[in-house]
């Protein structure tokens, strides 16, 4: 799988895990070039995996596209109820961009856990918190 890129549900129907792999091979122009089609798909909500995020609050589904379109690489998209039911879970490969660090209605936290994540980016709306990690 070195060279192709693709999208994997590694969880259940009900609760799915999808993770992407990038080819090992991709320049920095390539990313953008990946990132700005699943934005397309993530607006448009007409794959699969997109799908998982339409119910994400607009703060940090603003989050989210602005670190794709800073090149940062979308790893996965867990929607398995945790830390609550409803929950869904974005993770990225690099760390936050500052700007996305200060935007109106989220929390930002440095956690710097090897057995979770660097960063996290919540949003708590209906009483159901959504991440973005690293």
């Amino acid at each position: 799988m070195k060279n192709k890129k693709h999208w994997k549900n590694n969880g259940t129907k009900e609760n799915p895990i999808y993770d992407f792999t990038y080819p090992t091979s991709w320049e920095e122009e390539e990313i953008f070039k990946e990132n700005k089609k699943n934005i397309e798909k993530i607006k448009n909500k007409n794959i699969e995996w997109a799908k998982q995020l339409e119910h994400m609050p607009n703060n940090i589904m603003t989050a989210l596209i602005n670190e794709m379109e800073n090149g940062n690489v979308l790893k996965s998209i867990s929607k398995n109820n945790w830390p609550n039911n409803g929950s869904i879970v974005v993770s990225f490969r690099d760390k936050f961009h500052e700007e996305n660090k200060k935007l109106k209605g989220i929390q930002w936290r440095e956690l710097n856990d090897p057995h979770y994540c660097k960063e996290e980016i919540a949003e708590i709306f209906n009483k159901i918190e959504y991440l973005l990690i690293n």
